[in-house]
């Protein structure tokens, strides 16, 4: 299974430059000899050395296994490819049993979650092993898991021990392609033989996934009140718009831009499908005048806009709705521009907005310590779909 060459020079090629999470799960248990995990280790090396590693390209994150799980280094820790390649050189030897059920369980509540996995890219997981697990049927019943949230799972199973029904439980459903998750390899000198392929593999499930399901031409534009918002905030609010952008595989129906009150040195985006930040200066100030510039001008045509296209304000708030801002917020309204607000701290009385959204589901928070929530939620509503 999976033995076939391929030219490394088109791996990249197939992933487009599309992001993706991808994690390692390496048995790193006694059956496996010093040298043969030095050789996975410089298999997986190879590997991640085709991708385009970056913290709005694709993650790489790595966790061992034996009768205990060692996570190595998170999405988080390495979004420089040398810094990466170097910490995969120090990766651990644990030795011990082969409890690979409780490791896929470590995966799953631990790596593939909401703030630690980004939630609008493919999600990979490539397990190796070279035996069979402690506990097949709780291994069976933790892949499902893992399946079900929509991991892909590769599972490679090295020398003639390898469990082979096992390594079907564990890898995804292949639909018509029987071998397309699975690859089995009789040692781990062996393993050369498909690092080529299983990247091109990973790459095919990434531009599966990379592409967003909206349909309707969209049209967003962010509103800050940097006066009330402090710039720091600001600042990291717009860091992860911009990442969600970067990251999301966007088609051209959906535009976003970004307005500021007056007296800031953050500088307004106007409506593009781009990320790039536009010079231009407000004329209105405070939540008040931002949503009535919104209204006025943020959807004309001269500014981006697109006639038939929907249009939505995301509005972060930190303090109560004025009544001034209630009446903006009614007139943008009237004229067919719908609201997404986000709340900052314990100020903001939600009860006051509820009459102004679709469902409570268009009511957000943005917890300033855990920023990447915000950003996964702002990434699966653009997504998947308003």
């Amino acid at each position: 299974m999976g033995t076939l060459q391929a030219d490394s020079t088109n791996v990249i090629d197939n992933c487009g430059g599309k992001p993706a999470d991808v994690y390692f799960l390496l048995d790193s248990s006694s059956s496996i000899r010093k040298s043969d995990n030095q050789k996975q280790i410089e298999f997986v090396k190879d590997v991640v050395a085709m991708f385009d590693i970056g913290e709005n390209k694709t993650r790489i994150g790595i966790s061992t296994f034996s009768h205990r799980y060692k996570q190595e280094f998170s999405f988080q820790s390495h979004y420089n490819k040398n810094d990466l390649l170097d910490a995969i050189n120090k990766i651990s030897y644990l030795r011990g049993g082969t409890d690979t059920a409780s490791a896929l369980r470590n995966i799953r509540l631990q790596v593939f979650t909401p703030g630690v996995a980004r939630q609008y890219v493919a999600h990979v997981l490539v397990v190796i092993t070279d035996g069979y697990s402690r506990s097949p049927k709780s291994t069976e019943v933790e892949a499902a898991l893992l399946h079900q949230m929509g991991v892909h799972v590769f599972a490679i199973g090295v020398t003639e021990d390898v469990d082979v029904k096992e390594l079907k439980h564990i890898a995804s459903d292949p639909g018509n392609d029987v071998q397309s998750f699975i690859f089995t390899v009789s040692n781990f000198d062996a393993l050369e033989t498909i690092k080529d392929v299983l990247a091109i593999r990973a790459c095919n499930v990434v531009d599966l996934e990379s592409v967003c399901t909206k349909d309707n031409d969209t049209d967003a534009i962010f509103l800050l009140d940097v006066a009330s918002l402090g710039s720091k905030v600001s600042l990291g609010i717009i860091e992860r718009i911009n990442s969600v952008t970067l990251n999301v595989q966007l088609k051209t129906n959906l535009q976003f831009g970004f307005f500021v009150s007056q007296c800031s040195n953050i500088q307004d985006k106007e409506l593009s499908s781009g990320s790039t930040v536009t010079k231009q200066t407000s004329r209105y100030s405070g939540f008040v005048g931002l949503v009535k510039k919104a209204r006025r001008t943020g959807f004309s045509v001269g500014h981006g806009g697109r006639p038939k296209a929907r249009q939505i304000l995301f509005a972060f708030l930190d303090t109560a709705l004025t009544p001034e801002a209630e009446i903006e917020i009614k007139m943008a309204r009237e004229i067919g521009i719908d609201f997404i607000f986000i709340v900052i701290g314990d100020e903001t009385d939600t009860k006051r907005v509820k009459p102004y959204v679709k469902g409570e589901q268009y009511i957000l928070k943005y917890d300033t310590n855990r920023p990447g929530l915000f950003e996964e939620s702002i990434g699966d509503m653009l997504c998947k779909g308003i």
